[in-house]
């Protein structure tokens, strides 16, 4: 079942350390838990106290923490209460006029793998809806109403590569940990409020995360009176948050055999039925011939080889390679790579932030130097990658590699990108003959740099300070 693994802990702010869960106590049938009362205070008041009931009730020695690992695993039965699938990490419909207490106003349960089928506990997880996560809900052993309740849901999420931001709306507190990274924090008792990463208790710009699955550990808790959790996320470049949940993401449980085995051509897609799905690409070489090749909608790697090819990614995260001859690649949708290779090819990078990549060797001649154009070139996310070429061996510093470039107009206007010959020193480099020749097509030095006065000068400075031209490895 596609979703993160949640655990509930009862805890009471009473000093109690030797009852069983079985015996209870007062009229409203409040459970004991051995580990009543090891919170600094009694009471949950903060996060560390949180932290301190965790691990008792999962029996770690001081020094060892159940939260804030990079890889987290599940709690053993014997320390959680209950156990439920969770989807939808928004939460709430617990206030003091009505049902006062995360932890009060549940059934009393005995026994172990009991549906847990009303309460506040399962108030809360519904939301207001007819279910939510409520419906996955079920004991694990002892259950019944505490003082106090603490949450913990783990698991790994699925993202695109990308600069991300996550907030948490809550009451009480709160910590969110990516990969052992700590996210999102509320440490005190506290009404509804709203942090994010940005928040001056974690103060990051954004969260830079790689494609594939990343662990996700939330741990939540309710001293009292009204209780509520929302987790949403967004781009770091976007204005609208999403909510964190199944719909918009792929959520796997932790250590229950549903995390997907994903190689370097899988991805995970939504399927029309709600489920996420393994979606995998191609890795295909053409013949020596002029071929043209299309991709699947998967994450593919052409290689064009000889001969002039005309290569098409298709749909996601492509690497296309030209090879020999006087190629014609177009990356699609996704974030590409081009690599055009030898010859005088034509790079699209369509839809993404595509990277346009010239390695050593593929540059022309002093008698025929090797002319590329770059059709659509999207100053906002693109991204021409010389490093390669100029700096082979990495031993050139961006300054000496400047040398090695110039900046002209086609007889169209369009920027073209000039680099002089790599193995000239650095002093006669500017002087050397031009060897490969990148053209921006369609692109003026106005349009780059926003003034209709720009320089040559003024647009190599421009591509290189907004790293829209890499230069140095």
């Amino acid at each position: 079942m596609q979703g993160l693994s949640g655990e509930y802990y009862g805890y009471n702010d009473w000093s109690n350390t030797t009852a069983p869960k079985t015996e209870i106590a007062g009229t409203n049938n409040f459970i004991l838990q051995p580990q009543d009362g090891v919170a600094a205070n009694k009471n949950l008041e903060k996060m560390s106290d949180v932290v301190t009931v965790l691990n008792a009730k999962q029996g770690l020695t001081v020094g060892d923490n159940l939260t804030g690992l990079s890889n987290p695993y599940k709690a053993s039965t014997i320390a959680t209460d209950a156990v439920f699938v969770a989807k939808t990490l928004s939460y709430g419909g617990i206030d003091k006029d009505r049902n006062s207490d995360l932890g009060g106003g549940n059934p009393l349960l005995m026994s172990a793998n009991t549906v847990v089928a009303n309460g506040h506990l399962n108030t809360f997880l519904k939301n207001g809806s007819t279910s939510g996560d409520a419906g996955s809900l079920k004991t694990t052993s002892a259950f019944g109403s505490t003082t106090d309740a603490i949450i913990r849901i783990l698991g790994s999420a699925y993202f695109e590569a990308g600069k991300y931001d996550f907030k948490i709306a809550a009451d009480d507190g709160y910590t969110l940990y990516i990969d052992g990274q700590l996210v999102v924090a509320q440490y005190d008792k506290t009404p509804v409020l709203t942090n994010t990463n940005e928040s001056s208790n974690i103060n990051k710009p954004y969260i830079e995360l790689s494609e594939g699955l990343h662990n996700i550990e939330v741990v939540y808790w309710d001293q009292g009176g009204d209780a509520s959790f929302n987790l949403t996320y967004k781009l770091d470049t976007d204005s609208s948050w999403k909510a964190f949940n199944s719909t918009n993401l792929a959520l796997f449980q932790d250590g229950e055999g549903f995390e997907p085995k994903l190689g370097a051509l899988d991805d995970l897609v939504r399927g029309s039925d709600g489920k996420w799905y393994i979606q995998s690409g191609v890795d295909y070489s053409a013949g020596s011939g002029s071929d043209q090749i299309t991709g699947t909608d998967g994450k593919d790697i052409i290689h064009g080889n000889s001969g002039n090819d005309t290569l098409a990614g298709g749909g996601n995260n492509d690497e296309l390679y030209g090879g020999l001859g006087d190629d014609i690649l177009v990356g699609g949708d996704g974030d590409d790579m081009l690599f055009g290779g030898a010859g005088n090819d034509t790079l699209t990078g369509g839809a993404g932030n595509d990277t346009y990549v010239w390695r050593s060797g593929e540059q022309g001649s002093s008698t025929l130097p090797a002319i590329d154009h770059v059709a659509k070139f999207d100053k906002a996310q693109d991204v021409i990658d010389i490093s390669d070429l100029l700096d082979h061996d990495g031993s050139k510093s961006s300054d000496v590699l400047e040398n090695y470039l110039s900046i002209s107009k086609t007889s169209d206007g369009s920027v073209s990108i000039d680099i002089h010959d790599p193995d000239a020193s650095s002093s006669s480099a500017s002087s050397s003959s031009v060897l490969q020749s990148i053209v921006l097509d369609g692109v003026s030095y106005s349009d780059l740099t926003g003034s209709s006065s720009s320089s040559a000068s003024d647009v190599l400075d421009h591509l290189l300070s907004n790293h829209l031209l890499n230069i140095d490895k």
